[in-house]
């Protein structure tokens, strides 16, 4: 390998300086500056995730498991199967009332108008 003289670095230099841009290089150092606290910020709200996700004490994977272990404790017990027939119970109970309320709501309007056209 060719020893680099000192001339062929000043010429190196020269066309660095050349291609340089003139009064960009704040715009460009504003931008990094820029860039490096959007940077930080981010990094803040990964950590903020981070807490939020693997806290020991209510995190949300502590949560999922205990969701997971209540559903498995409900499912050994036979619970849900209540449950499910609760909601189905109250649900039919709900249509009914709404039915009764109609069909009395008809009654009393019926009365009214037969009232007022005769």
């Amino acid at each position: 390998m060719a020893r680099v003289t000192n001339e062929e670095i000043q010429k190196l230099l020269t066309k660095v300086l050349e291609k340089l841009p003139n009064g960009d290089l704040k715009a460009l150092k504003i931008k990094i500056e820029d860039l490096c606290d959007d940077i930080c910020a981010l990094k803040a709200q990964q950590d903020k995730l981070h807490k939020n996700l693997y806290n020991p004490e209510d995190g949300l994977v502590v949560r999922v498991n205990k969701n997971r272990d209540y559903r498995l404790k409900l499912e050994e017990e036979g619970a849900l199967d209540t449950i499910r027939t609760v909601d189905k119970f109250r649900a039919n109970y709900n249509k009914l009332l709404w039915g009764l309320y109609a069909l009395l709501l008809g009654i009393v309007l019926k009365e009214k108008i037969l009232e007022w056209f005769l």
